[in-house]
């Protein structure tokens, strides 16, 4: 798996029994094997089958939050210069929840940052985020 504009390249092979580097994963009787020396994400993924299909993304493991807070840290001073803020309140399925703080709480423009500003960058610093949401 590599990451490539915010998602994954995947390799999608049959095979009937996983190998001993393989990690394995079971959901609704379907089993799907990950080459453990191919991952290229460095902290623990979860692989969802929904219906038609795979949903990878990070669990939110303390290394994960770190580089969360480090991608925020380098967006946050153009919000305190706005007279706002940003928080990390959680990472779920991939998805960084925030509270936005200060000016950027009731600012018109606050989903325009989100998207833009918050989300863009979080996409291009960290592996397997896939969104951003404001609480």
């Amino acid at each position: 798996m590599t990451k490539e504009n915010g998602g994954y390249d995947y390799s999608l092979d049959l095979e009937d029994d996983p190998s001993a580097q393989d990690d394995v994963f079971e959901s609704e009787g379907v089993r799907v094997f990950i080459d453990r020396d191919r991952k290229t994400v460095d902290y623990d993924l979860t692989v969802d089958f929904e219906g038609q299909g795979f949903r990878v993304y990070p669990q939110a493991t303390p290394e994960l939050r770190g580089k969360v807070e480090k991608a925020l840290d380098h967006i946050r001073p153009a919000l305190v210069a706005d007279g706002g803020n940003i928080e990390l309140v959680d990472i779920v399925d991939g998805v960084v929840r925030v509270r936005l703080k200060g000016a950027c709480g009731s600012c018109p423009s606050a989903a325009v940052t989100l998207k833009q500003g918050v989300e863009r960058t979080l996409k291009e610093r960290v592996q397997g985020i896939i969104g951003v949401e404001a609480l």
